[in-house]
């Protein structure tokens, strides 16, 4: 797919009540990939700062081979405020594959969403964002792969508009095991560096996950921590 999607950007970048969606668990980078075909998934994971905590179910389906649509929802406990809902949606394509010496190096796609807040800074429940951006993955062996994303966020609560973007390389350290750094930000904010590793069991259809990222300009208590366990099942229908 895969979505992940972050409410990295308040405890990380410092942005506003918008943030901005992408990635596939664990990274925040997006990789230009679907879940399977005719499946669905459910991603789940705990985000941690020491400003709140965050706890998402992210389920997706893939209905056709070439689009998924994402639902996603968070309880938000704030450290100094009541607790929050937020909700996402989003839509990816991927561009259809075909064998080729330059398919199989690189995938491209698009993808587009919203974020919904049951309490902005105003005290109302509000659409808080859209967002559109391209991923691209390049495959230069079998194990390794680079992932960039361009995209726009727009913060409707504020009134204007973002560049997002990110870049991630992830390494599979076996059969099961994989690891990854990136790098992402948005808008003119200091961008944000994160690695972290997945282990997949139970013959490739469950994942376990943990990050740790920071800001490049923060200290030690702007870093955020995550664990995460997702289900990715063969075909359904």
């Amino acid at each position: 797919m895969r979505l992940r999607l972050l409410s990295l950007c308040l405890p990380l970048l410092g942005c506003s009540a918008s943030v901005w969606a992408a990635g596939g668990r664990p990274m925040t980078t997006d990789d230009a990939t679907l879940t399977n075909a005719r499946s669905c998934q459910i991603e789940s994971y705990f985000q941690h700062t020491t400003r709140d905590a965050q706890w998402w179910v992210l389920p997706a389906c893939n209905p056709t081979g070439n689009f998924e649509f994402s639902a996603g929802a968070a309880l938000d406990q704030a450290a100094d405020a009541a607790n929050a809902m937020q909700y996402t949606l989003q839509g990816k394509w991927v561009w259809p594959h075909a064998p080729g010496a330059l398919t199989d190096f690189a995938t491209a796609g698009i993808a587009f969403g919203a974020f919904y807040l049951d309490e902005t800074h105003h005290g109302n429940e509000a659409w808080s964002s859209l967002f559109a951006y391209v991923p691209l993955t390049l495959r230069w062996t079998d194990s390794l792969q680079t992932h960039f994303n361009l995209g726009w966020n727009r913060d409707v609560i504020g009134h204007h508009d973002d560049l997002t973007y990110a870049a991630a390389l992830s390494h599979d350290l076996g059969h099961d095991y994989s690891a990854f750094v990136e790098l992402f930000g948005v808008g003119r904010a200091p961008p944000s560096a994160q690695t972290g590793g997945a282990f997949i069991f139970l013959n490739g259809t469950m994942q376990l996950d943990a990050t740790y990222g920071r800001p490049l300009n923060g200290s030690w208590r702007d870093s955020i921590f995550s664990i995460g366990l997702e289900w990715y099942p063969l075909a359904l229908w």
